[in-house]
């Protein structure tokens, strides 16, 4: 009985230690399978999509203006009165011409040209101290009259190109070279300066007096257009014409 016993008690123990060991063995099998699964779920991750994109629109694009072309040359910006726009015009061939047939047409060609050297100064002066802000000058008796409408002779284009660039100068500025028609109410402002120079000349009541004249060389005088146009009739050239209003010592150079 006792060895039977034995025996039994044997396999018993030996079947618990086949359980046991099966038991492990399942064990270690699921510790593999769950690690092979985190292995690939870190190394084989499903695909993320991501989210539609949000497409900005472009930017429109900067407005561009055309380029403002100007004449070539000195300009000036003229106000017309009439339109209220302002014209940017080459002086020399847009702009004097204009001028001078406005003011002087019927002149004699010396003093045509006197008036041409006139207008240019006074032209020069008015882009230095210009009469608006955003402009140089008025197109009317406010500053000197400009109508391109009329029509141009030979003479007015010639006292223009022959006299190109020359302006009247004194104490090393431009000066502000009054001239009005010298008839009636105007006759007082004209002003005789034939061989006077310095001190001693006559300024013009349309502009700021100044004792000594010096203290404002900018009013040098004013030339009278009937006058002018008197002593080219009697043999003056523009020079002289010039000077017999401004003074002696008026420099007549390029600008």
């Amino acid at each position: 009985m006792s060895e039977k016993r034995s025996i039994r008690k044997w396999h018993r123990t030996k079947l618990m230690n086949i359980i046991y060991v099966m038991v492990i063995l399942m064990l270690i099998l699921a510790t593999v399978n769950i690690t092979s699964a985190d292995y690939g779920n870190k190394h084989h991750a499903k695909p993320r999509h991501d989210p539609t994109p949000v497409l900005t629109p472009a930017p429109a694009p900067i407005p561009t203006t055309a380029p403002i072309t100007t004449p070539t040359g000195d300009t000036i910006r003229v106000f017309r009165s009439a339109t209220g726009k302002i014209y940017v015009l080459n002086i020399e061939t847009e702009y004097l011409p204009y001028v001078v047939a406005a003011e002087n047409d019927i002149a004699p060609f010396e003093s045509m040209k006197a008036q041409a050297v006139a207008s240019r100064t006074y032209a020069y002066y008015k882009k230095e101290h210009p009469s608006g802000t955003n402009f140089d000058i008025y197109d009317d008796s406010r500053d000197q009259n400009y109508k391109p409408q009329l029509a141009l002779t030979d003479n007015l284009k010639n006292s223009v190109s022959q006299t190109n660039g020359i302006v009247l100068k004194w104490g090393g500025v431009i000066i502000c070279s009054f001239y009005i028609s010298g008839s009636g109410d105007t006759a007082s402002y004209v002003t005789y300066n034939q061989g006077k120079s310095g001190e001693d000349i006559t300024q013009s009541s349309i502009g700021w007096i100044t004792n000594p004249p010096s203290l404002n060389p900018y009013n040098r005088g004013a030339m009278g257009q009937i006058q002018a146009n008197a002593l080219a009739n009697h043999g003056y050239k523009w020079q002289n014409i010039l000077k017999y209003f401004y003074g002696n010592d008026i420099i007549l150079g390029s600008k």
